[in-house]
């Protein structure tokens, strides 16, 4: 990390602003020299510079010396007009002073390896980034700021109280001293307690963070591109009083909530089709299904007894009920999609089976915690119970790796190659 990085850190393109940001033990004497300015940390100065003959660019200068940075070393922030060609003559000029190329995330990375932020605060940062929910961007800030971390320190806590009584009784096994297995094993029982609660919290920073998957599915011509267009609020699917429109599916993003939603139109599903084209889109249709988080099953009166004989995510949706009335014994939700009532409720509908109810993340959570949390519970589960002198040895060893575990939530020891998968999903400049 000696040598000072530099790269764009707005988005490129033509703007009215770029920030070329810099970071390393080079960054004063390059500011100095591309600038003839003093690096002052905490100031924000104007100051030109020339970028080519002729061509002489004003700036404004921010400078914050280590380890008072975002990356704990000395780092310039180069506000300049929003021209790609100006950006790259003032990044060529910094390279030109002993700086080279950032990588993606590289400048989040200098913060976790000198120890401004642990990693799931690191990861965080690139999920508020690509936060595409109000939900998602307080749950990711609220990660940002440390909330996750103090809830992995807690469980560390009460874990590590248990750690030291059992690896006491070890070393005093020899000795005339009274162990209290007891506390030992009620200490264990509200670890446990902890750990479940943690892991809760961490499937809901999971589902708050996803993307959820709908596909709306049925019979032919019963109303599903219109459900579609309505959802989505933009015609994205053609409706015509045709039979097999669709025959490909249609793909849009739409927000119900706070939550993302990837919602597709699907080619209606006829059995008895001879059409060989339109029988390789109801193979489509039925591939999506398999893989939805949840599908919105649409019949209308005259295909009531449709099915898609599938019991687990399914929302059933009866269509057209401006001139048709639906069963009696019709479990679902009733919509005219032609004169838009009760959408409203078909929204509520969807929101609470993925949301679950509702959504209060107390941080944003990732795959990766949701393993180590799992693995976490494997030693739990294979330590004794309870735990007492005959076994401590034995509840010892699990307890130890079920402390790495935790621990490699926040701090992994582990090699450089896991630290760049992790930091190479960043934008250059962040």
């Amino acid at each position: 990390m000696d040598q000072a990085i530099v790269a764009c850190s707005t988005p490129p393109g033509r703007g009215a602003i770029s920030v070329v940001r810099i970071s390393g033990k080079e960054v004063k004497s390059i500011i100095n020299k591309l600038f003839s300015l003093e690096f002052d940390h905490g100031t924000s100065k104007v100051a030109k510079t020339s970028l080519s003959d002729g061509f002489n660019e004003k700036c404004l200068i921010s400078c914050f010396e280590g380890p008072s940075s975002y990356t704990g070393e000395d780092v310039a922030e180069i506000s300049c007009h929003g021209n790609p060609l100006i950006v790259r003559a003032l990044i060529q000029k910094c390279i030109e002073l002993g700086a080279r190329n950032a990588n993606p995330g590289e400048f989040t990375q200098r913060a976790f390896l000198n120890n401004k932020i642990d990693l799931a605060q690191s990861e965080a940062v690139i999920d508020l980034i690509n936060a595409s929910s109000n939900a998602a961007m307080v749950a990711a800030s609220k990660s940002v700021s440390g909330n996750f971390g103090e809830n992995v320190d807690k469980i560390l806590e009460s874990l590590r109280k248990i750690r030291i009584l059992v690896e006491s009784s070890i070393d005093f096994s020899d000795q005339d001293t009274n162990i209290d297995f007891m506390q030992i094993n009620d200490l264990f029982k509200d670890f446990r307690r902890l750990l479940e609660d943690f892991d809760e919290r961490i499937e809901e920073g999971i589902r708050i963070m996803s993307e959820h998957r709908v596909v709306v599915a049925g019979p032919p011509n019963v109303g599903k591109s219109s459900i579609m267009n309505i959802l989505s609020g933009e015609e994205a699917s053609i409706v015509t009083e045709i039979k097999g429109t669709t025959r490909d599916p249609i793909y849009k993003k739409i927000q119900i909530k706070d939550l993302q939603v990837d919602i597709y139109d699907t080619a209606g599903i006829n059995d008895e089709t001879i059409d060989e084209i339109e029988k390789l889109g109801i193979d489509k249709s039925r591939s999506l299904i398999e893989g939805a988080d949840l599908v919105l099953e649409v019949v209308d009166a005259e295909n009531k007894d449709f099915s898609l004989k599938k019991n687990e995510n399914i929302l059933k949706v009866f269509n057209k009920s401006d001139i048709f009335i639906p069963p009696k014994e019709f479990e679902g939700v009733v919509i005219s999609a032609l004169e838009k009532k009760n959408i409203g409720a078909l929204e509520e509908k969807i929101y609470e089976l993925l949301s679950g109810g509702g959504s209060d993340a107390l941080f944003s959570a990732r795959e990766r915690h949701r393993n180590l949390v799992k693995k976490t519970f494997l030693e739990i589960d294979s330590c004794p119970d309870p735990i007492d002198m005959e076994n401590v040895d034995i509840a010892a060893e699990h307890l130890r790796l079920a402390d790495i575990f935790l621990g490699d939530i926040k701090s992994p020891m582990s090699a450089d190659e896991f630290l760049g998968e992790i930091f190479s999903a960043f934008c250059i400049g962040k």
